[in-house]
């Protein structure tokens, strides 16, 4: 059994690693320092990942359009 959605998932997630690398649509330095010291203290953090979303997060705080998925930014 496959999941219908993974494959697009897994694009998304590759467009968005893309995006905060070539620096397109990013935070200011502030923002992601602050962001990413509330996701380094959650505990639903995992060496880098959120284990609710599934993100990187060293991407996913760096992008102006995402956010925490518990609302923490």
């Amino acid at each position: 059994m496959t999941c219908g959605g993974c494959g697009k998932k897994r694009m998304l997630g590759a467009i968005k690693l893309a995006q905060a690398e070539l620096g397109i649509g990013v935070t200011d330095r502030e923002t992601t320092a602050r962001r990413r010291t509330i996701c380094e203290s959650c505990p639903e953090w995992n060496h880098g990942r959120c284990k609710l979303c599934g993100c990187y997060t060293f991407a996913k705080t760096r992008l102006t359009k995402e956010a925490c998925p518990v609302g923490k930014w």
